[in-house]
């Protein structure tokens, strides 16, 4: 396990606590070695949220972006983790 491979770990906190929202965050943008399995998140689907950290790091904004509508298929998973969970989440 390299320093960044936290994914299993965060599987497992994220099915123990239903009020724990993660960001996908350089997760899936090919930065790091390991990335997450598809099924790494089962039934977090509503709480996971496109992120960027911009414009804190130093890094494409928009590689998350391509990566995401690369892998994820149109349709409600992607609407979710790109507006609906924080429209939820935030009220708006």
């Amino acid at each position: 396990m390299d320093e960044y491979d936290e994914y299993d770990d965060y599987a497992r906190l994220t099915n123990a606590c239903d009020r724990l929202h993660l960001d996908t965050t350089m997760a899936i943008a090919r930065y790091f070695e390991k990335r997450p399995s598809s099924d790494v998140f089962p039934g977090c689907a509503a709480r996971l949220h496109y992120g960027t950290d911009f414009p804190n790091l130093l890094f494409a904004w928009d590689r998350e972006l391509k990566r995401i509508l690369a892998e994820v298929p149109a349709g409600p998973i992607r609407g979710a983790i790109l507006w609906d969970n924080a429209a939820q989440l935030f009220g708006t």
